[in-house]
């Protein structure tokens, strides 16, 4: 047997019953050149019972006073606990189909895989020494992502999409060669696909332009996996059950604009201040009530009689800003359902012409945005959540339907 690791993670959208039946088959694939360690989620999304959407809404429906999931009241110890139960199951399911299909296998919870967490859910460390008793044993180890064990023996769960740093961070413990993610699309594109028809599949993006789009909206990869595998220079593959892929790693892009993002759910507030002192009080307050601004913007009016500032938060957040601007009287106008629409490419850096094409396609689209902003590899446009899917659209036709229709021919 081969000495070289890999390490493959299946999202829970790839743990439904026809992508079970596939797992065998892929599994097998990858045996013939490495040894294989699995990290799986918990199964698919609600309906099904185990998912974690599902188990979320079973602790909180049944709490003597209903609350829901946005609302706290229930210690984090205990909701870990019950949380952690449905990558528990994913793991000795998975490992019970590998099984099945002659293939030796041993389901592990995180902190057997020895994953060590803070309190808070952030990794300390992993010491795989099942792990490797396992594979030398001729197994899949079937590792459940998600979840670890503090110091004190607590379960902890890392956030929502924690499977993701689960596996690089189980890869860099084995010095496993690369991380492949398995997810329900082909891999990195060049927009959401549920906006955009038949969107562009990278072959190649590189750490920086991946981290820029999970910050950005895309959900493809958890953006504190992007980090660490970045950090340590693991290289991932990102695929579905049935093909792939896009590559991940540190190589220079040779395109333009690698994709066009897509970020709903906000609101937009903007509050007019008096003096710097204010601004400062603001914002320190901001912080304590653990409220997180993005698209921020500052300026003084001509006059130097105000100084204006407008940010955005999430949705979930909103009423928790206004709150707090009531409570320590500061006027504010705001917009709900506002979307964050972003340009993202590491060929922008430097490049003229980028911004005309941009305000042309708004042009075409008879659209405009009330805000922007931009980084060294992105350009970002608030609209509002209705115009914001018709913007997408727009600049994907602007940057890459010739290349799309290349493709085709």
């Amino acid at each position: 047997m081969s000495d070289r690791v890999v390490v493959i993670k299946f999202g829970g959208s790839a743990l439904n019953p026809k992508s079970l039946k596939g797992i065998p088959g892929l599994v097998s694939e990858y045996l013939a050149k490495w040894r294989v360690v699995l990290v799986v989620s918990a199964l698919s999304r609600p309906p099904y019972p185990y998912a974690t959407d599902s188990l979320l809404k079973l602790i909180y429906s049944n709490y003597p006073q209903p609350l829901s999931p946005s609302q706290n009241g229930i210690p984090k110890v205990i909701k870990d606990f019950v949380l952690s139960t449905g990558e528990m199951i994913a793991s000795g399911l998975v490992a019970a189909v590998l099984h099945g299909h002659g293939i030796p296998s041993e389901p592990l919870t995180g902190f057997q895989a020895g994953i060590l967490l803070t309190d808070s859910g952030k990794i300390k460390s992993v010491n795989p020494i099942r792990v490797i008793q396992a594979l030398n044993e001729g197994k899949v180890p079937v590792i459940c992502g998600f979840q670890g064990m503090t110091e004190r023996g607590n379960i902890v769960t890392l956030p929502r999409g924690g499977s993701d740093i689960t596996a690089v961070a189980i890869a860099q413990a084995l010095n496993a060669e690369h991380v492949i993610l398995v997810k329900d699309v082909d891999g990195v594109l060049s927009a959401d696909p549920k906006v955009v028809d038949s969107p562009l599949l990278h072959k190649f993006v590189s750490y920086e332009e991946l981290g820029e789009l999970t910050y950005n909206g895309s959900k493809v990869v958890h953006p504190d996996a992007v980090a660490l595998s970045q950090k340590l220079n693991i290289p991932l593959y990102i695929r579905s059950m049935d093909r792939g892929g896009t590559w991940v790693g540190s190589k220079s892009p040779s395109s333009l604009i690698t994709a066009i993002t897509r970020k709903p759910n906000i609101t937009w507030f903007k509050v007019s201040l008096r003096e710097p002192k204010q601004v400062e009080m603001l914002l320190q307050e901001l912080a304590n009530h653990s409220i997180s601004l993005d698209f921020i913007s500052m300026y003084q009016r001509m006059n130097r009689n105000s100084i204006v500032l407008s940010y955005t938060v999430s949705r979930d957040q909103m009423e928790k800003a206004k709150t707090l601007l009531r409570e320590i009287h500061i006027p504010f106008t705001y917009l709900p359902e506002m979307a964050k629409v972003s340009v993202i490419g590491a060929g922008i850096r430097g490049k003229p012409g980028v911004f005309h094409r941009i305000y042309k396609a708004f042009q075409r689209g008879n659209i405009l945005p009330i805000q922007v902003s931009d980084s060294h590899i992105s350009i970002s446009f608030l609209f509002s959540e209705k115009d914001s899917e018709k913007a997408v659209r727009e600049l994907h036709n602007e940057f890459f339907e010739e290349e799309r229709l290349n493709e085709r021919e």
